[in-house]
C-alpha cells in the first residue's frame, strides 16, 4: 500500500517479482498485532519458500528489502537461511532494541530544540517505565504519573500517545541483532540517513561495520 505498492510496481518494471504483506492484525491481515520478532522472521522465510515454488521466479535470486523494524527481522531471517541470495537494509538499526529507542528519543527532542537536561530526564524517565515494565510490574508501581504527559518532550518521544497506552509495550522485545548480523551469509546493502534521527548513520555504521567484518565487501 501506499509506498511500497509503488516500490513494487517500480521493481516489476525493472524485471523484479515481489511479495509483501501486512503484519497480523494491520490492515486487512488476521489475527492480533505483537511485537513478535520471531515469528515476523518466520513469516519472511515462509514467503521466500513461497517464492521457490514460482516458476517464473529464480529460487536462487531471491532476497529480502526491508525498512526500520524490518532490519531485525531480516537479520533473524537471512541468518537462518544461507540460501538467501541478498538483503537490502533501508533506514534499518543494528543497535539493540532498548538501545534504538534510547537513540530515537534523544534525536528526536534534540532535533526539537530541547535542552539537555530535559533530553536526560526524558531517557532516566523512560529506562525508569521500561525496568518496571519488563519486570511485570503495573504502572502505578513504576513510580511514573500520568502528569508526565504535560512534559515538553513527552509528546515529542511517543507521539501524543497517553502514558497507560504507552507503558504496556515499553518492556518490547529485547533483542540485539549483533550475532544475527555477523551469521548472515548473503551480500547485504545498507542504506542509512546522515539526518535520521531514530537510526543515525554514525550510531549504526561501526555497527554493522564490525557485524559484517570479513564477511562483505
Amino acid at each position: 500500500r501506499g509506498f511500497f505498492l509503488d516500490l513494487s510496481r517500480l521493481y516489476a518494471q525493472h524485471g523484479f517479482a515481489t511479495l509483501a504483506w501486512d503484519k497480523p492484525g494491520c490492515v486487512d491481515s488476521e489475527g492480533a498485532y505483537a511485537d513478535d520478532l520471531d515469528a515476523y522472521a518466520q513469516d519472511a522465510l515462509a514467503a521466500v519458500a513461497t517464492l521457490r515454488k514460482v516458476p517464473e521466479v529464480d529460487p536462487k535470486r531471491i532476497g529480502f528489502w526491508g525498512i526500520s523494524q524490518a532490519g531485525w527481522i531480516i537479520a533473524k531471517a537471512a541468518a537462518k537461511d544461507p540460501a538467501v541470495a541478498f538483503s537490502v537494509l533501508v533506514a534499518c538499526c543494528a543497535e539493540s532494541t532498548a538501545d534504538q529507542d534510547r537513540t530515537r528519543i534523544r534525536g528526536t527532542l534534540q532535533a526539537n530544540g530541547l535542552p539537555e537536561d530535559v533530553v536526560r530526564k526524558a531517557l532516566e524517565t523512560t529506562d525508569r517505565l521500561r525496568a518496571a515494565s519488563a519486570a511485570g510490574k503495573k504502572l502505578a508501581e513504576s513510580g511514573v504519573g500520568p502528569e508526565v504527559e504535560k512534559e515538553a518532550w513527552w509528546p515529542l518521544a511517543y507521539m501524543g500517545a497517553p502514558l497507560a497506552q504507552v507503558y504496556p509495550h515499553l518492556s518490547g522485545v529485547a533483542y540485539d541483532p549483533a550475532q544475527d548480523l555477523a551469521r548472515i551469509a548473503c551480500r547485504t546493502l545498507v542504506v542509512l540517513g546522515g539526518k535520521d534521527e531514530a537510526c543515525p548513520a554514525d550510531v549504526n555504521r561501526p555497527l554493522y561495520e564490525k557485524a559484517f567484518a570479513g564477511r562483505h565487501d
